[in-house]
């Protein structure tokens, strides 16, 4: 056809993000049109009401902070979610999500004032799901219903009206909120009309509300406009309006909600209605009936007046269970005339709930308003209990911190229930009343009341761990995990670890050493992050004070071992030599079985097996003797498959190799090898992955090679195991003993290994910089074995400068320009291996250092970033927050930060394209990647600059789409520039 669509042409170039930038103030100012990220390393600042449009999506990091400026009628600053729009705001426990004020330093407890509200809007959704409205409504006439936000101007944006909700889709997703915290808001938008803090309007049960706190808001908390939304882990502190509030025919349901009120400004606790403002005619749908579960409602005290716990208005009909309500200054719940018909035709419910110390001004009022309230006390079957919870602190203020803890005390009446939830695959079936159970104070850490000391600190439980672990198993942050003996994940079982927690093990030794061992088949899933590292650690270290251990005290206890399916190679006297696939046993241990697996073999035939992930975790003071001269390694890598995610990991103190590599073909990134008895890293049995930015450094009392790199087992040869040990190394900054210490070598590479090694720092050994043994030297020419683009500086032993090169090999790489290997000062910043002076080691090179540049970048193919210097650090120092070397005040933590992500590079199915005409435009289909981001580009001639026309697409699951743009004039080319997922 006469229009060229090139297929060809039409290419798929990897998305790569730039190199991180210093953390920056951005502002806001204009609607989200398309896919949009907003990164922790930012602070967002709303100019303005912001829109996320339809089709639109925000997704927001965690630990990112965004702020709102002041502002009023006309541009009061707040966020609206609209109608087929979406937010993808995940959290953490340790990094929550932010929305404050502008004037707000988040790192800075006391510059706002606790009760501070009104200083900006909040946070809108705005979704399709039904709705009941009152008849004077702007779009009750409609079908379906709709109404618009707060009395707002019904205004389009780009053709849509961003301030409508309410639809016909009860399933509706308007997307994720998660570990949200919004603070301070509530500005007056109209006479009488606030924002509050998190308005969920016509909001479909699709979307994802857990673990989200509205705190000092200038008017509701939380409020449900209609909708079927589902909600779980809300907190509303000292808002100045009603903690939770209900209206139009709401009809989701909640669990463990937190609502707590002060003196100076507060209404009910919640007021649920039936239809909007109380404005009612008792023919609207849906009714309001909604179930609530498990709240725990602390108001403004009984020296107050005016705050009634529950009031249920007129067409309201929730279902209420299992919850405490407590020190209001007014009654406990109030039921209007009509609502309460619902309470005899069984629609409006509440049983299995504590109330208790309801006064006004300190004199004592009855818990039931109304002749309906009173009947949820009469009637015994509903069990509605007027006795203390015994809640262990209900202060309001910081003046004393920790003074709030809502958990109740060892003997309340809360602790047990003859009710649970339903097991229904949303709610949490638990038998108690409130928000809270005895231990799990859940609001820890996340929230404004935590940043703000209202909260106590939460000792952490001690659970010890012993022997095979079968299933599912999920380790939380709120605990300590002690392994005693070795602990075996066995094949089908997961090990799943939040980001935070502290696994110890107990010392031993020959037969009862502990160690964590993920067998053939079993996966670990240890997700940390910089500022909530997992840390393996010592039975005798307390993580929290790091003085407690010498900085180099080691073999405390075992370590970490990896066994997967991926190939190996051996020495021909090896129990499974003639098996196929070959297998070995880890570390000459018996070859034992548990539940019918052998539980110490590894090796198969599976390149891309998978043994799960370890990101940002330290392993620290481990490297315990288990047989004589056998010790476990920090972290034991046998036989993994590259399916598995090794990224951010450090082997700190270890009385043996930090990382070993036993065949396999698993990659790694950003690996820090500290203080190790023996290597710091070592690779055997024919390991063929791929690896980049590793940190090694040494000190004088321990120490061997920098890296023993093994074709097979011990130096074990006999040229004709397969796979040899070919593998690649990018970017490793390997810093010795020092040159007044003897006997350590930077790089040993033994018999039938080939390494190829680019882009590399060695210096500061007490022996050579590298040796090559005999056979290995036959793959340096045969290509095999390759090292270039390195530098190399400074090996003496005791204080006597020796040569770089230890055999002739060797010295070919430097007799040979073309490999690039030079002798040149690096200039790093700082080389310390002690904590004193503290924070005296920064491995970043200085200004004018030959490190930072290079002729050569990694590949840029998914896995590497192709970054063109040497070692492993520009200015970004990744190793710090996270790891040991920090923690102990030997790492400095400048240039500190989080280096930027490699989007994997996507290869289209066949890339194919049709082209067609209709109407004057031009419709090109595509086939491609499955929810794959493209951009069309034209160009008349080839060799002329590409044009993007028309917006990104975004393919469907399936891998399909269409373009649909105007016709640019025949003999045109095309094609597509893929830009990410």
């Amino acid at each position: 056809m006469k229009t060229k669509i090139q297929q060809g042409m039409a290419l798929l170039t990897a998305a790569l993000l730039p190199l991180a930038l210093p953390a920056a103030d951005v502002q806001v100012t204009q609607p989200i049109t398309n896919q949009v990220t907003w990164h922790r390393t930012n602070t967002y600042f709303l100019n303005g009401p912001i829109y996320v449009l339809s089709n639109a999506v925000l997704t927001i990091e965690a630990g990112t902070v965004i702020k709102g400026k002041p502002g009023g009628t006309n541009d009061a600053s707040y966020l609206v979610i609209c109608q087929g729009g979406k937010i993808y705001a995940n959290g953490t426990p340790t990094q929550p999500i932010i929305f404050t004020a502008e004037e707000d330093d988040v790192n800075d407890p006391a510059d706002l004032g606790i009760y501070d509200r009104g200083k900006w809007g909040g946070l809108v959704l705005l979704g399709h799901a039904p709705i009941n409205m009152a008849a004077d409504s702007a779009g009750n006439a409609a079908n379906p219903k709709y109404e618009v936000y707060e009395g707002l101007s019904d205004i389009q944006i780009n053709g849509q009206h961003v301030h409508r909700y309410g639809g016909n889709d009860p399933n509706d997703n308007s997307g994720v909120l998660r570990y949200v915290s919004i603070r301070h808001g509530g500005v007056k938008i109209l006479p009488n009309k606030e924002i509050n803090g998190l308005s969920l309007c016509g909001v479909g049960r699709g979307t994802v509300i857990e673990f989200v706190e509205a705190y000092a808001i200038a008017d509701d908390g939380f409020e449900f406009f209609g909708g079927t939304v589902n909600t779980k882990y809300c907190v509303s502190a000292f808002c100045d309006d009603d903690a939770f509030d209900a209206d139009m025919g709401y009809t989701g349901k909640n669990q463990f909600w937190l609502a707590i009120q002060e003196r100076g400004a507060k209404d009910n606790g919640a007021e649920l209605n039936g239809e909007i403002n109380g404005a009612v005619t008792g023919n609207e749908r849906p009714i309001g009936n909604y179930e609530i579960y498990n709240a725990t409602w602390i108001g403004a005290g009984t020296n107050t007046a005016g705050n009634r716990g529950l009031q249920i208005r007129d067409y309201a009909a929730p279902r209420i269970y299992n919850s405490i309500l407590t020190e209001f200054g007014g009654r406990g719940i109030r039921i209007d005339t009509t609502a309460a018909t619902h309470l005899t035709n069984g629609l409006l419910d509440l049983r299995d709930n504590l109330w208790w110390n309801f006064a006004t001004n300190g004199v004592p009022v009855p818990v039931a308003e109304t002749a309906a309230a009173e009947l949820l006390f009469t009637d015994t079957n509903r069990n509605n209990v007027v006795a203390n919870p015994m809640l262990r602190g209900t202060a309001r203020n910081n003046t004393v911190p920790g003074g709030l803890d809502p958990r109740p005390q060892a003997g309340s009446p809360a602790l047990t229930s003859a009710r649970t939830a339903p097991n229904d695959g949303f709610y949490t079936p638990v038998a108690y009343k409130g928000a809270f159970d005895a231990n799990d104070l859940w609001i820890g850490g996340w929230t404004a009341l935590s940043a703000y000391n209202f909260l106590p600190d939460k000792p952490l439980d001690v659970v010890t761990i012993s022997g095979a672990l079968t299933g599912n198993h999920f380790w939380a942050r709120t605990n300590v995990y002690l392994l005693s003996g070795p602990v075996y994940v066995l094949s089908n079982a997961t090990l799943t670890i939040e980001a935070g927690t502290v696994i110890k093990g107990r010392p031993g030794g020959t037969n009862d050493a502990s160690y964590l061992v993920i067998c053939q088949g079993g996966k670990i899933y240890a997700n940390g992050s910089p500022s909530q590292p997992i840390i393996f650690t010592a039975e005798e270290d307390d993580v929290n004070d790091p003085a407690d251990l010498g900085i180099y005290d080691r073999g405390k206890w075992g370590g970490l071992v990896l066994l997967g399916h991926a190939p190996i190679n051996m020495a021909a006297d090896s129990a499974g030599n003639a098996a196929n696939p070959k297998y070995e046993v880890y570390e000459g241990l018996s070859d034992i079985q548990i539940n019918g697996q052998h539980v110490h073999r590894y090796g198969g035939n599976d390149p891309n097996d998978n043994s799960g992930v370890l990101r940002y975790v330290s392993i620290r003071h481990g490297g315990v003797k288990i047989l004589p001269n056998k010790e476990i390694n920090g972290l034991s890598l046998c036989g993994v498959g590259r399916g598995t995610v090794i990224e951010f990991v450090e082997a700190y103190a270890i009385a043996d190799d930090g990382f070993e590599f036993f065949g396999g073909t698993v990659n790694t990134k950003y690996c820090v090898s500290a203080f190790c008895d023996d290597d710091a890293f070592d690779a055997d049995m024919g390991y063929t992955g791929k690896n980049q930015f590793w940190l090694a450094i040494q000190e004088r009392g321990a120490k061997d090679n920098g890296a023993e790199l093994n074709g097979e087992i011990n130096g074990a040869v006999t040229g004709n195991e397969r796979p040899i040990g070919n593998y690649e190394i990018y970017n490793a900054t390997w810093i010795g003993a020092g040159t007044n210490t003897a006997g350590n070598r930077g790089l040993q590479i033994r018999d039938y290994a080939a390494p190829r090694i680019y882009n590399s720092i060695l210096t500061e050994f007490g022996g050579r910089g590298i040796r090559i043994d005999t056979t290995a030297a036959t793959h340096l020419t045969n290509g095999l074995l390759d090292l270039r683009d390195n530098l190399w500086w400074n090996f003496a032993t005791n204080g006597v400068p020796v040569p770089v090169a230890e055999t002739a090999a060797a010295e070919l790489l430097f007799t040979d320009t073309n490999r690039n290997n030079v002798v040149a000062d690096p200039l790093l910043r700082g080389i310390s291996r002690t904590n004193q002076p503290a924070f005296g080691l920064d491995p970043r090179p200085q200004a004018g250092s030959p490190a930072l540049t290079s002729a050569r970048t990694a590949p840029n193919n998914g896995f590497y970033t192709p970054v063109a210097f040497k070692g492993a650090f520009g200015d970004i120092n990744w190793a710090s927050d996270w790891s040991a070397l920090t923690r102990y005040g030997i790492l400095s933590a400048a240039g500190g930060g989080t280096p930027p992500a490699v989007l994997p590079v996507v290869i289209p199915v066949a890339a194919n394209l049709a082209a067609g005409k209709q109407n004057g435009n031009l419709l090109i289909g595509v086939s491609g990647s499955p929810n794959g981001r493209y951009q069309l580009q034209s160009v008349e001639q080839l060799g002329q600059p590409w044009v993007n026309v028309g917006e990104p697409l975004v393919l469907d699951p399936q891998g399909r789409g269409q373009f649909v743009v105007p016709m640019l004039g025949p003999g045109r080319f095309y094609r597509l520039q893929g830009i990410g997922q």
